[in-house]
């Protein structure tokens, strides 16, 4: 990691250390919006990594942007920030302004379609799209469709009508409804990005987010004090620490390369293997904290929230094979 991330990490740690509190969470759990950590997230350009110094954004890269997708699943975050990211990063591809506010993005599952038609000089939006992730607090939805024989983004408002609906960490995972609903803009998509972007790259954002809920699940602490581990856990913890480790580099290598030419193949390969990981950090999680009685009810959110990670391709779900964002 070079030092830019290694100051990017430090300044996202730091800030969502500070501001990420257990009453957060469960107010965000009850459905309210944590309108002052947004502020604060996108103030300090956390949204932004992967769009162009000139349209505003920090010019990263999308390793870069692994250093923030994955402290924000280390901590937890309850917010649309992946999404975001990945939705801004399409729209400025596609030579388009990405708008203030949250993003989130659709189609999340594979056997979704949104039509987007031509009407005069604009388009229009129809279809809909299910367990789209904070469909109804997000401004803005990113759309990658098929249109007129190529990949189009389009930026539009949120569906005219919104089912809510939550995933297993108890995060919006909403229904939305377009009747030919007119979009804000729209554009080719960049090349080399496919109609399946949506789901291929939420894969990859996802993965980061997995690989962060595994780093919280590393530290065994008690009343702020780090509990040393016991000699009869030691083998099993290295057994899983052996399998998380052996995927850790391979899936970094996949997200600094996303442009290869093997990048779809990549993704999807990136998330299968922190799907196979996730529900051993999940186990080793209780085995190791378990026993300290206290902390439940943060335990037990932070579980929930690895495991409905985890569960997009079928590796606790096998309703939600084909989602990007679980």
């Amino acid at each position: 990691m070079n030092e830019l991330r290694t100051i990017l990490g430090d300044v996202v740690t730091r800030l969502l250390t500070d501001l990420v509190s257990k009453d957060l969470l469960e107010s965000a759990e009850r459905g309210e919006w944590p309108a002052a950590l947004w502020q604060a997230v996108e103030e300090n350009g956390l949204t932004l990594p992967l769009v162009p110094e000139s349209k505003g954004g920090a010019g990263g890269t999308w390793g870069d942007a692994f250093v923030v997708i994955r402290a924000a699943g280390r901590h937890a975050v309850p917010l649309p920030l992946a999404e975001t990211i990945v939705g801004s990063w399409l729209l400025s591809g596609a030579g388009l302004d990405a708008p203030s506010g949250p993003l989130t993005i659709a189609p999340a599952r594979r056997e979704d379609t949104l039509r987007l038609v031509r009407a005069g000089a604009g388009w229009r939006l129809s279809g809909s799209a299910a367990r789209v992730p904070w469909g109804g607090a997000a401004h803005h939805v990113v759309v990658v469709a098929e249109a007129e024989g190529r990949p189009m983004v389009a930026l539009a408002a949120r569906g005219a009508a919104v089912t809510r609906d939550q995933n297993l960490a108890r995060e919006p995972r909403d229904t939305l409804v377009f009747d030919g609903s007119p979009v804000v803009a729209a554009a080719p998509a960049a090349r080399g990005v496919p109609a399946s972007a949506v789901w291929l790259y939420g894969a990859l954002a996802r993965s980061a987010q997995i690989a962060g809920g595994r780093a919280h699940g590393r530290g065994r602490h008690r009343g702020g004090q780090r509990v040393p581990r016991r000699r009869p856990w030691r083998r099993r913890l290295r057994d899983r620490r052996r399998q998380g480790a052996g995927r850790r580099g391979g899936r970094r290598r996949r997200v600094d390369r996303p442009s290869d030419s093997r990048r779809h193949r990549l993704h999807v390969r990136a998330r299968a293997a922190v799907r196979d990981a996730a529900p051993l950090v999940v186990a080793r999680r209780v085995r190791r904290r378990g026993r300290l009685g206290g902390r439940a009810r943060t335990r037990g959110r932070r579980a929930r929230r690895r495991r409905a990670v985890a569960a997009s391709d079928g590796a606790l779900n096998e309703d939600s094979r084909t989602e990007a964002f679980p």
